[in-house]
């Protein structure tokens, strides 16, 4: 389960971080009022990575900021939207780590507590595959969709989920790109939107095999109709 381990601040300026930290990204949930909800990542030696989520006045005062851990595992927070993933104010995209990283969504209150955290695992995968999400957002069918990365070894595919309005999911698909070689493979995905009466637009990098037959980083982009075929 999900827990905080740091208890709710009094309101505040600023918070000293007991390691480095990263502001991945920021939203107003609907019901806050003015208030901003922030989500990132704290690397610190006592705890490694773990996510780090803020309330956020508009003066910039602090209303709550919590490290969060995961099973006493490193975790990180990297896409945050209002919505109402298990009935609460905001949705997190992110993973945690268990010898390989799994994938992360859960929906966070107006205090800070958290709701429905869900992990994406391969039952079947002996711990062997890693999954990533990087970016989400609410879909007008009432569920969300994610994306990321899935890797086995130094093979990568770009991952996207699609979830069920109530958590489910409804469809996967790992998206990849040739590469000349094995070892080197860039597929991941990073930016996910709904577009109106069409489907699903991701972005990301992926492969390039040059000239001379080298596999290089290049940007990765696919339109997904609604029921996870490529376009």
């Amino acid at each position: 389960m999900l827990a905080s381990n740091v208890s709710a601040q009094v309101i505040q300026v600023t918070q000293s971080s007991s390691g480095s930290e990263n502001h991945y990204s920021l939203t107003q949930p609907s019901v806050w009022g003015d208030d901003f909800f922030v989500g990132g990542t704290v690397n610190s030696p006592f705890y490694g990575h773990n996510a780090r989520l803020k309330r956020v006045k508009p003066d910039g005062n602090l209303v709550w900021d919590f490290n969060l851990t995961a099973d006493d595992m490193e975790n990180r927070a990297m896409h945050v939207i209002s919505s109402d993933w298990g009935e609460a104010d905001a949705t997190v995209f992110g993973f945690m780590d268990e010898g390989q990283p799994e994938a992360l969504i859960y929906g966070v209150l107006d205090d800070g507590s958290i709701a429905l955290p869900s992990k994406l695992v391969n039952v079947n995968a002996g711990n062997s595959e890693g999954t990533t999400f990087l970016h989400g957002q609410a879909c007008s069918d009432g569920g969300w969709i994610a994306v990321g990365e899935w890797k086995a070894g130094p093979n990568r595919s770009g991952l996207v989920v699609k979830f069920t309005s109530s958590g489910s999911i409804a469809w996967s698909l790992h998206l990849d790109s040739q590469t000349s070689n094995p070892m080197i493979d860039f597929d991941a995905l990073n930016h996910v939107l709904e577009v109106d009466d069409i489907g699903f637009f991701v972005g990301g990098s992926g492969n390039f095999v040059d000239a001379n037959n080298i596999t290089r980083q290049g940007a990765f982009a696919a339109m997904i109709d609604f029921d996870g075929a490529l376009s």
